[in-house]
């Protein structure tokens, strides 16, 4: 019994350190009364990122930089004129966070029956939830490992023979410090005219055991710019 118990306990924690598949998220918004094909010039007005105070989380020190050049590099690969005058980020509560995303989100139900006209602009403004990387702590255990060996043994006839066998054995692994990467990020898009929401993304990712979040970004602002398009061809 106790060895089924120990086994157990080991293969939970084995768990922990096994690289897991990555995860992505998505939810996305797009304002039925707006043509977005005359668009074609994305103006980021602000980033605001979460800072996680108390927590195993740290943010990513350069969060903006990668924030601004993921897009930059996105939308200019698909032919849109990408401008922006901020030079760093607006670090904010979970609060703050969960407020402006209220305030961003409220014109989705409210006036969409409204026409807004056509504009070759629209303002951006990045949430980023959170953007950097989670540390967590597996704890020293130990693991099943299989050795091979030669072993020697009768055969049917009484002469020995050598033949290969198996056995598993339990190696002691030390405690370990793993950095898991996290991406969330919300896209708001507005019409600079009239103040109106016209499109909204909100994409979380995050990959186990990784914690460099720049691969990440790029496929979220590219995933970006790729529902902008399909929003154009509608």
């Amino acid at each position: 019994m106790m060895k089924k118990l120990l086994l157990l306990l080991t293969v939970a924690i084995a768990m922990l350190a096994l690289p897991l598949a990555a995860h992505a998220d998505k939810t996305k918004w797009t304002n039925p009364n707006y043509d977005f094909n005359k668009l074609h010039r994305i103006n980021l007005v602000s980033i605001s990122v979460v800072d996680p105070v108390g927590s195993n989380f740290t943010v990513d020190d350069m969060a903006t930089e990668k924030i601004i050049s993921a897009l930059q590099k996105a939308l200019t690969k698909k032919d849109y004129v990408f401008d922006t005058s901020i030079e760093s980020n607006l670090s904010i509560t979970k609060e703050d966070a969960s407020q402006l995303t209220k305030d961003a989100l409220s014109g989705t139900y409210t006036d969409i029956s409204t026409k807004i006209a056509p504009a070759p602009t629209a303002d951006l403004k990045i949430i980023a939830h959170k953007f950097g990387y989670n540390r967590r702590v597996i704890p020293a255990h130990e693991e099943p490992r299989t050795r091979y060996y030669k072993e020697k043994v009768k055969d049917n006839k009484g002469n020995w023979i050598e033949r290969d066998a198996e056995r598993t054995v339990y190696e002691y692994v030390p405690a370990s410090t793993v950095y898991d990467g996290y991406v969330d990020v919300a896209f708001h898009l507005f019409d600079p005219a009239t103040g109106k929401i016209i499109f909204s993304l909100r994409d979380t990712r995050s990959r186990t055991a990784d914690s460099d979040t720049t691969n990440m970004w790029q496929r979220m602002a590219n995933a970006f710019v790729q529902d902008l398009d399909k929003a154009a061809k509608k």
